[in-house]
């Protein structure tokens, strides 16, 4: 029976998986959060695409199905009811909270199938990813019809439990839509209470949906 001779073998193999080890670790450690920033905006972007594309096919509620895991993927929709919500938010009772939450992440991803109905050419381009305060990252793409002028559109991202997630959009480049949300509701509120704010909400789902 012959022996088998590790020693030299077994010290190359080492000796390979730890430059192998040491390489993928270098390569993590320099996919940067402004990378992780710009890969969250470009995925998002992408799968926006890709339902415009088929969005006559898919129709208005083809495109809220297909959006939907998108649209939750990419943006903290919990953060951002209860940032549009405002102070009464520490008034709602848990299934308050939650039919709010419920409604708002509704109407996201339905005005985005609204709005991003159908492709005639259209493109993101990436224009610069800048930080901000707080470990925050702004991404700035605009949105380059096929007839007319670009359209700014810049995205405020941060990590939330160690995942990347938008959590405004700054339209024209500058107008919050997190701030427009949070005037619009807080008269709602004031006025008619959370079930006015979540009539609101369904009203303009369905308001999308009419408009096919």
């Amino acid at each position: 029976m012959h022996k088998r001779v590790w020693g030299p073998r077994l010290g190359t193999l080492m000796a390979a998986a730890i430059v192998m080890l040491t390489g993928s670790l270098h390569a993590a450690d320099t996919f940067t959060n402004a990378d992780r920033a710009r890969a969250l905006v470009d995925r998002f972007h992408a799968d926006l695409l890709e339902t415009m594309r088929n969005g006559d096919q898919l129709g208005f509620d083809g495109r809220v199905n297909q959006l939907a895991p998108a649209v939750t993927e990419a943006f903290n929709l919990p953060f951002m009811t209860r940032i549009a919500v405002g102070f009464q938010w520490r008034q709602l009772t848990p299934e308050e909270r939650h039919a709010v939450m419920d409604s708002f992440s509704a109407f996201t991803v339905a005005s985005y199938a609204h709005n991003f109905a159908s492709y005639a050419g259209e493109r993101f381009d990436l224009v610069d990813v800048v930080a901000g305060r707080d470990g925050r990252w702004i991404v700035k793409t605009q949105l380059i019809p096929s007839n007319s002028e670009p359209v700014d559109l810049n995205y405020l991202t941060q990590t939330f439990d160690g995942d990347w997630r938008i959590f405004d959009v700054l339209l024209s480049g500058t107008i919050s839509e997190l701030a427009n949300r949070r005037s619009e509701f807080a008269g709602v509120l004031r006025r008619d209470g959370v079930e006015g704010l979540i009539a609101l909400l369904d009203e303009k789902v369905a308001d999308f949906r009419d408009e096919e």
